[in-house]
């Protein structure tokens, strides 16, 4: 996650395109009969770098006892600011942390980073300061946070978001939140169609590094105009509430990496000192659309997504 660049607002006309082009039950984009990207955990992965292990974090792994809810709560400040605040894991964050730092501070800064992570980037909810909590169970254990498959968590939390968009445009209703990773989406298109001397170096790991503001938006803009017009139009307007955030990642993160604090073994990132600061800019926007067939999709195409809707089973 410390590859992700700053973004100071996504192209959401882009990203509510590409999810109106997702098969939720096929796991694919479908631009037509002859052009499907399919997409599977592994892919959210390849874009982040975060964890895909062999566990499930919504599984029987994943459980967690309410009052450990609770301990986490009242450790990290969220029993004070707000049920489930986002606020109060930024300020643990800004704590300072280091390798002289006990165990309890250190497991609880990966704790406050991937619950800040999650409610920012990864898996961001209607209300952009709160975070769900149905993935506290894969936190309780740091040592195993990268042992959890967090990349099929991600994708499960977007095709989720995606249900919801299709079935607000099939309604026509004409105001409807945008939640979910679409930046996820957006970069998953970018890097796996031809876009000519747009292309990006695929020599870049995690792909996230190889994208910023500027390119994505010019690009985004330019298959916009490319696939389907007619989608800049269906957008009367865009509500934004820029919200911008500082990370200091001192020692113990997400689980990207190893380190060995004497007989303790534990899962890092790669940012011994301050210097390393990492400042993520998270747009929490609400965009508005129209039904289906303004996005000029045929009858065929609006028949798929019924069938989306309908096939609503556990992913």
């Amino acid at each position: 996650m410390l590859h992700l660049p700053l973004l100071h607002k996504l192209n959401l006309k882009f990203s509510a395109w590409t999810m109106s082009k997702v098969s939720v039950r096929h796991h694919a984009i479908v631009l037509s009969e002859s052009k499907i990207l399919k997409f599977c955990p592994e892919d959210v992965h390849k874009v982040f770098g975060i964890p895909c292990g062999h566990r499930n974090v919504r599984g029987r792994d994943g459980f967690i006892l309410p009052e450990a809810v609770q301990f986490i709560k009242g450790t990290l400040g969220m029993d004070k600011t707000g049920v489930h605040s986002l606020k109060a894991a930024e300020e643990f964050l800004l704590r300072d942390i280091s390798e002289s730092s006990s165990k309890l501070e250190k497991d609880y800064f990966q704790i406050a980073f991937v619950i800040f992570v999650m409610g920012h980037v990864l898996a961001p909810t209607t209300k952009h300061d709160y975070a769900t909590i149905d993935y506290w169970g894969a936190l309780a254990n740091t040592e195993a946070i990268s042992q959890f498959n967090w990349c099929e968590y991600v994708l499960e939390s977007l095709l989720e978001a995606v249900r919801r968009v299709k079935n607000n445009m099939l309604a026509g209703n004409l105001n409807t939140n945008l939640v979910g990773c679409h930046l996820w989406l957006q970069v998953f298109f970018l890097d796996n169609i031809n876009l000519g001397m747009f292309n990006k170096r695929h020599d870049v790991l995690p792909r996230i590094g190889a994208y910023d503001q500027a390119s994505m938006r010019k690009i985004g803009t330019s298959v916009l105009s490319c696939y389907n017009c007619t989608v800049m139009s269906t957008l009367q307007r865009v509500c934004c509430s820029m919200v911008s955030f500082q990370i200091v990642c001192c020692n113990v993160c997400f689980g990207l990496a190893k380190y060995n604090s004497g007989e303790t073994k534990m899962y890092a990132m790669s940012a011994p000192s301050t210097q390393n600061a990492m400042k993520i800019v998270l747009t929490n926007h609400q965009l508005v659309v129209k039904e289906a067939r303004a996005l000029g999709m045929t009858q065929k195409q609006c028949q798929e997504q019924f069938m989306d809707l309908q096939h609503r089973q556990p992913l």
